[in-house]
C-alpha cells in the first residue's frame, strides 16, 4: 500500500498579515504534517485507516511518499535502528533502496540516493505501522515544486558517494512533472523487484511473524499485565482499547494467579507474548536505550507507552502467564462506573483520569465542589481535587458515570475539608493562520472530551 504526504507543499498565495503566501492549513480536520507523528497515538483518521488497512489486508510493504529533499531519497535511515525491528527488515530496507538507486542510476537519472535523512529509531511515524506488524515500512523524500518550473539547486548534496553514485545537477528546472515522474519510477522499480522476488518477501514476512510468536514462548519476556484496578482505571481501559485497535490480542484474567513476581487479579488485562504482533508491545512498552555516543537523534527518543499514558504495565518474565486462566477480550474495555453507597452527597475521587473533565462538562448545571486537601469520608481516603457533589441527583449523574467508567461514593454528609466551587470556564480559543499545527491538537483534545469553546482567528 502507498500513501502520499507532502512536507512543504506550496499553497496558493493568500492575503496574510505579512503579505506573503500562507502554508497549507490542514490535511484533515485538525493538523497538517503531524499526520506523520501519529503512529502511536492513532488519533487522526488517516492513521486509523492505515492501521485498519494493515489489519485487513496484511500487506508486506508500505510505501510512504513525502516532500521535501534533493530529487529523490529512498529510505534506509542511518541508524541506530529501533531495537525491536527484526533484523530481516533492516536487510530488506537496504535491498529495496539500493535496487531503486541502482536502477534509476542505470537509466541516467541523477540525484537518487539513500543512507541519510533520519536514523530509524522512533516508532511514531506512520510507516512504522508496518514495522510494528512485522511488515516493511518505507518512505521517500522527493523535491517540492511550485505552480511553475523553478530553479532547483543541488541542496549541498552534490558530492559523489557510495550511497549517491549519480549526484544531483548543480541546478535544474524542477516542476510537478519532475516530482511525479521520479517518485513514480522508483515505486514501479520497487514493485517490479518485489513481484519478481515475491517468494523471498513472503517467506521473510512469515518468518518474522513466526519469530515474534516464538519469542513469547522462549522469553525472557512472556507477556505483560495491565492491572484493571490501578488508580487511573479508565485511562488504563482506554489504553487497552487502543492497543486492541492496533492489532494486539488482549485477554482478561478469569481467576487470580501469580506469574513470577507479578500478581494477576481477576479482571486484569493480560497481553500474551506468544502472538505475532508482540513486536508492537515490545516497541511501545520498552525503555529506550539510545546510545549517547550516537549523533543527535532525528526525532524523539522517549516514547514509552505506560509513561506517556501514566498507567501501570507490568512486564512478566515467567512462562506461567501463558497458562493463567484468561479469556480473549472481544469488545472495548471500560472501567466499572456508577455510585456506591446510599448517601445524598456523592464524592468522585481525583484519579486524574481524563474522563473526569468530560464528566464535569456533561453536567455543567450541577453544583460541584473541589476538595483542596486530602480527606476521609465514608471510611475511605480521597485525594485533594476530588469532586464533592451535594444533593446529587443519581438518576442524572449515574448513567454518565457508568458510560465514562467513573466511580463515585455516596456519603451521608459533605466532608469538612476546605473546598471551592468547581467552576465551568468559558473558553475563547484565539489562533493565527500562519501555523495551525499546535492549535489543531488542542482543539482535538477539547473536542474529544466535550469541552465547549469559542473558536476565532486573528483578523
Amino acid at each position: 500500500i502507498a500513501w502520499n504526504k507532502q512536507h512543504n507543499p506550496n499553497a496558493a498565495a493568500a492575503g496574510g498579515r505579512g503579505g506573503g503566501p500562507l502554508p497549507l492549513m490542514y490535511w484533515g480536520k485538525y493538523v497538517a504534517h503531524d499526520n506523520n507523528r501519529d503512529g502511536m497515538g492513532q488519533f487522526l483518521a488517516l492513521t486509523k485507516n492505515t492501521t485498519k488497512t494493515f489489519l485487513e489486508w496484511k500487506p508486506t510493504i508500505l510505501h510512504d511518499l513525502h516532500e521535501a529533499s534533493t530529487y529523490l531519497y529512498a529510505s534506509t535511515g542511518t541508524g541506530p535502528y529501533n531495537e525491536q525491528i527484526d533484523p530481516i527488515t533492516i536487510d530488506e530496507w537496504w535491498l529495496l533502496a539500493k535496487t531503486e538507486v541502482m536502477e534509476m542510476t542505470k537509466r541516467g537519472v541523477p540525484g537518487v540516493w539513500t543512507y541519510g535523512f533520519y536514523d530509524g529509531w522512533v516508532p511514531n511515524y506512520m510507516f512504522f505501522i508496518a514495522h510494528s506488524h512485522n511488515a516493511i515500512g518505507r518512505f521517500y523524500e522527493v523535491a517540492s515544486y511550485g505552480p511553475d518550473l523553478r530553479e532547483q539547486g543541488g541542496g549541498g548534496a552534490t558530492s559523489r558517494e557510495w550511497f549517491r553514485p549519480n549526484p544531483p545537477l548543480a541546478s535544474i528546472k524542477w516542476g510537478p512533472r519532475n516530482n511525479t515522474n521520479i517518485q513514480q519510477s522508483a515505486l514501479l522499480i520497487a514493485l517490479n523487484h518485489v513481484a519478481k522476488n515475491k517468494d523471498t518477501y513472503l517467506e521473510n514476512y512469515w518468518i518474522k511473524n513466526k519469530r515474534a510468536v516464538e519469542r513469547g514462548k522462549t522469553g525472557p519476556t512472556y507477556g505483560w499485565v495491565i492491572p484493571a484496578g490501578q488508580r487511573r482505571k479508565q485511562d488504563a481501559a482506554d489504553a487497552v482499547n487502543e492497543l486492541r485497535r492496533q492489532g494486539l490480542e488482549v485477554h482478561r484474567a478469569t481467576s487470580a494467579f501469580k506469574a513470577g513476581t507479578v500478581n494477576v487479579e481477576v479482571g486484569d488485562y493480560v497481553i500474551r507474548g506468544d502472538q505475532p504482533y508482540r513486536t508492537l508491545a515490545e516497541m511501545y512498552f520498552a525503555v529506550q536505550n539510545y546510545a549517547p555516543a550516537n549523533p543527535n537523534p532525528y526525532d524523539d527518543t522517549g516514547w514509552t507507552f505506560p509513561y506517556m499514558r501514566n498507567i501501570v504495565i507490568k512486564t512478566v518474565t515467567d512462562k506461567g502467564v501463558l497458562a493463567g486462566a484468561s479469556t480473549l477480550l472481544t469488545a472495548d474495555a471500560r472501567a466499572a462506573g456508577g455510585i456506591e453507597g446510599t448517601g445524598p452527597v456523592v464524592i468522585v475521587d481525583h484519579t486524574t483520569d481524563n474522563v473526569l473533565m468530560a464528566f464535569r462538562f456533561k453536567h455543567t448545571a450541577v453544583k460541584m465542589m473541589a476538595a483542596e486537601e486530602d480527606f476521609e469520608a465514608g471510611g475511605r481516603k480521597f485525594r485533594a481535587g476530588s469532586f464533592v457533589i451535594p444533593a446529587a441527583d443519581r438518576a442524572v449523574l449515574e448513567p454518565t458515570m457508568k458510560a465514562l467508567g467513573i466511580a463515585g461514593v455516596g456519603v451521608a454528609a459533605a466532608p469538612t475539608v476546605a473546598m471551592h466551587d468547581l467552576d465551568v470556564p468559558r473558553i475563547g480559543y484565539v489562533h493565527a493562520w500562519s501555523n495551525t499545527q499546535n492549535e489543531g491538537w488542542v482543539r482535538a483534545a477539547l473536542d474529544t472530551y466535550g469541552v465547549p469553546y469559542t473558536y476565532f482567528g486573528d483578523i
